[in-house]
């Protein structure tokens, strides 16, 4: 455990370099990425952010998990969110009263059962979803209107970033320049220098933005707000490309399919699909609850999604139409993620994770716990499920 500043608590791990990957140029239906040389910066983690990676897919590398408890740990620090892997295959989660835990995967240790600040003078954080930069710099927002950047080896405080006010607390995602991306309660959308938290520029929407961005390899800024709209911004600028009202209220991330095209839900239950490129609406989908969750995208371009209404849809991307349906137990809060095989992975408010066959909607096996499961699970490189629950545990499932 080391101690690190304003009152921050982080147990710590070693950071391994990371890499950038070096792929080809991207074409969207036609449509060539202009970043065609390199990529997006990929962190050596297999999971570096809540839903996977810069374009919201919630898709993993890893697979073969059987329903088998490896190892779980008392997490009772308040609230929880979405945990995610670093740069090593370590699990950090950020939580709701001034601690930030990392954890070994192998066995859960050290013990993250430490005791927060207690100064009444010490600021009072209060950390968000986490993301891991391509050199392992962890990056997440807090309670007291604050975004940081702090050294993922030592826990040493980079630069902080102060909004006017309200919470930072959605999951940043990470530009080919390494501009930091991230949604506020200020209502703002937010660019910063990845080196040294400057402000490059703001977006100001209508209401909260209560859900992480989508970044396109075009650089285009996917973000919703409560005001009901989907934003389009250019990246490098923050000016509006373009934007659509939805029926009602954005809590959802949005996913950012392998074509280009644009996939979000808001809280009446209608998900939808835009053409990233200029806003065009393809089709829409109406769930029979309300869907407070965010979508995972298949390499076939099957869109996952849960609501309310004890349901998890597969639904055809291209098309919007039905695929399948699975009736869990409760309500769906947990958003899906996709392991290497097509399963999909989906926590309830039954206490249960669910693992379902992508392409049939069958179940595979169910994992029992203590508690309802809202977070969306982690997938390690060796298929293990990371994830939380209400119980006051972190749970490693293999």
């Amino acid at each position: 455990m080391k101690l690190i500043s304003k009152g921050i608590l982080l147990v710590t791990i070693l950071g391994l370099p990371v890499q950038y990957a070096r792929r080809p140029a991207v074409s969207y239906n036609g449509f060539l990425s202009v970043v065609s040389a390199d990529a997006l910066p990929q962190a050596s983690s297999p999971w570096p952010k809540s839903r996977a990676n810069a374009r919201n897919t919630g898709r993993g590398s890893g697979t073969g998990a059987n329903g088998k408890l490896k190892w779980k740990r008392s997490v009772h620090f308040g609230f929880a969110f979405d945990p995610v892997l670093t740069n090593n295959g370590n699990i950090c989660i950020g939580y709701g009263n001034n601690s930030l835990a990392i954890l070994d995967a192998v066995g859960g240790a050290p013990d993250p059962r430490f005791i927060p600040d207690k100064n009444p003078d010490a600021p009072v954080h209060g950390f968000g979803s986490v993301t891991v930069g391509p050199d392992g710099t962890l990056y997440v927002g807090s309670v007291d209107a604050k975004f940081f950047a702090l050294d993922g080896q030592t826990g040493s405080e980079k630069w902080a970033f102060y909004s006017k006010y309200s919470e930072l607390f959605t999951s940043a995602v990470i530009g080919a320049d390494g501009t930091v991306y991230v949604g506020a309660r200020d209502w703002e959308v937010y660019a910063l220098d990845g080196k040294t938290g400057k402000k490059k520029w703001g977006f100001r929407t209508g209401d909260r933005v209560e859900a992480g961005p989508a970044l396109g390899p075009d650089g285009v800024v996917y973000a919703g707000s409560i005001d009901n709209n989907m934003y389009a911004l250019n990246g490098q600028t923050g000016k509006e490309k373009w934007h659509y009202q939805a029926a009602d209220v954005i809590y959802s991330s949005p996913a950012l399919g392998d074509d280009g095209t644009l996939y979000f839900a808001c809280k009446d239950g209608h998900v939808y699909a835009f053409d990233s490129r200029n806003g065009k609406r393809k089709w829409t989908f109406k769930a029979n609850g309300k869907v407070l969750t965010s979508p995972a995208v298949g390499l076939d371009q099957t869109v996952y999604i849960g609501s309310e209404d004890h349901k998890l849809y597969a639904l055809n991307g291209r098309t919007g139409r039905k695929k399948w349906t699975f009736s869990a137990g409760s309500y769906v809060y947990s958003s899906p993620s996709i392991a290497s095989d097509g399963t999909v992975y989906v926590g309830c408010y039954d206490h249960n994770l669910y693992a379902i066959d992508g392409k049939t909607g069958q179940l595979r096996w169910t994992f029992k716990t203590g508690g309802s499961i809202s977070t969306s699970p982690a997938i390690g490189a060796d298929g293990t499920i990371y994830f939380t629950a209400d119980d006051g545990y972190l749970y490693a499932v293999q």
